[in-house]
């Protein structure tokens, strides 16, 4: 697989109540053989439980953005379209810590 840990890719996801098809940035955070496990992020005000980017511009974002937690995300290599960014080693620690804690 091409893509890694804390790297920032936009992915075509598939939103599971309508099947609705959303070109969307997501993080990655692990991968499998062609699996690649990500996390969704967004630009929308954080919720309970997300976690609001310190760096979000050193990530290639050009926005505030969140990640959020509340669904893994398990995408092929055939959904992922590039990648734009990484996170930044402040943001990683963090996020790892919530993802040792969920």
């Amino acid at each position: 697989m091409k893509c890694s840990p804390w790297q920032v890719w936009y992915a075509v996801v598939k939103n599971e109540e309508n099947n609705e098809v959303k070109s969307r940035p997501v993080l990655i955070i692990g991968t499998k053989r062609l699996i690649a496990f990500s996390l969704k992020m967004t630009s929308q005000a954080p919720r309970r439980g997300d976690y609001p980017l310190k760096r979000w511009r050193e990530a290639g974002l050009d926005r505030p953005t969140a990640v959020r937690f509340n669904r893994k995300l398990e995408l092929s290599e055939k959904d992922l379209v590039h990648q734009f960014g990484s996170i930044d080693l402040l943001d990683r620690l963090e996020i790892q810590e919530i993802l040792d804690n969920i």
